[in-house]
């Protein structure tokens, strides 16, 4: 399941954002606005801009040697084609053993369950490979595909937060969720 800091799925593969990906990134973001905005922080003028990729890279980077974030892109194996990311973020150690869990995806591979397939992979690797204990995760009443994501992928919801996150310019309601993995 792990291959070279990346995981394997049966239709995807994983692996760590490169120098490489930063023109697909772009590409796949820009021709996602609509799908992707809605559900997001405010984009602000530069948010797919080299400069906005390099700092993004150095965070991703300082936060994997830290073991505070893990970051993938998703690939289709069959085309290689980028589906979209996937974030283990905020990774609290000691007794915690925690993380919160972030996703996009492509609008054109929605409905396919590629992200579900993402994420129960990435929760059962989190288990194993880094020894977390619990993954967390948030959404929006409304995103009902997110909230089935969560749901098949074994979350549970626990709970509603008001205004917790800042999202398209306003503060919204999300729904929490949370995950324990099995030791």
């Amino acid at each position: 399941m792990d291959q070279a800091k990346g995981i394997e799925t049966p239709r995807l593969f994983l692996r760590p954002p490169s120098s490489r990906d930063f023109k697909t990134w772009q590409s796949l973001r820009r021709a996602n606005h609509e799908h992707l905005q809605p559900w997001e922080p405010l984009w602000h003028a530069g948010a797919n801009s080299r400069a906005e990729w390099r700092l993004r890279m150095r965070l991703w980077r300082k936060g994997r040697k830290d073991r505070r974030i893990y970051a993938y892109f998703l690939f289709e194996k069959e085309h290689q084609e980028m589906l979209g990311g996937l974030v283990l973020s905020n990774i609290r150690w000691g007794a915690s053993q925690t993380a919160t869990l972030g996703y996009w995806l492509d609008s054109k591979a929605t409905g396919y369950g590629y992200m579900t397939e993402a994420v129960a992979y990435a929760c059962r690797w989190a288990g194993e490979r880094l020894g977390l204990a619990r993954i967390e995760a948030s959404t929006m009443p409304e995103n009902l595909s997110s909230r089935k994501v969560l749901e098949r992928c074994g979350f549970c919801e626990e709970g509603l937060a008001q205004s917790y996150l800042q999202i398209a310019g306003e503060r919204r309601d999300h729904m929490l969720y949370g995950l324990t993995i099995a030791p």
